[in-house]
């Protein structure tokens, strides 16, 4: 969960090399996930955008520092590729908040500033 994370989590994005799906010698497929959020400072209608190098179950989540969930962006299964969410986070106060997207073999944590 998001508080496992730690402090000094906030500033990394950890990428999470995918576990071998064959019984060969061949390398284990390796997931990218290149998560990104404009305009930054995020404000009313911003754009999260991420891709997936192969078909996977998608939880992409925002995060307050406390590490409580504070919205659910995509939680569904997503084909290959680019994929955007349009994301209006008005609801919440100005400050530090950390997305967080998981698949069936990667994870990224992306800290975002909201804007007041």
């Amino acid at each position: 969960d998001a508080a496992a994370l730690g402090i000094a989590g906030l500033a990394e994005l950890a990428v999470i090399d995918a576990a071998p799906t064959r019984n060969d010698d061949r390398a284990p497929d390796v997931a990218t996930l290149d998560l990104r959020a404009y305009p930054l400072p995020l404000v009313s209608n911003a754009t999260v955008s991420f891709s997936t190098s192969s078909p996977s179950t998608v939880v992409l989540a925002a995060y307050d520092v406390m590490g409580r969930q504070v919205a659910v962006l995509v939680d569904e299964w997503r084909a290959a590729g680019r994929h955007e969410v349009r994301w209006n986070p008005v609801d919440l106060s100005a400050g530090v908040y950390l997305l967080w997207i998981r698949t069936d073999s990667a994870s990224q944590v992306l800290p975002v500033v909201i804007a007041g």
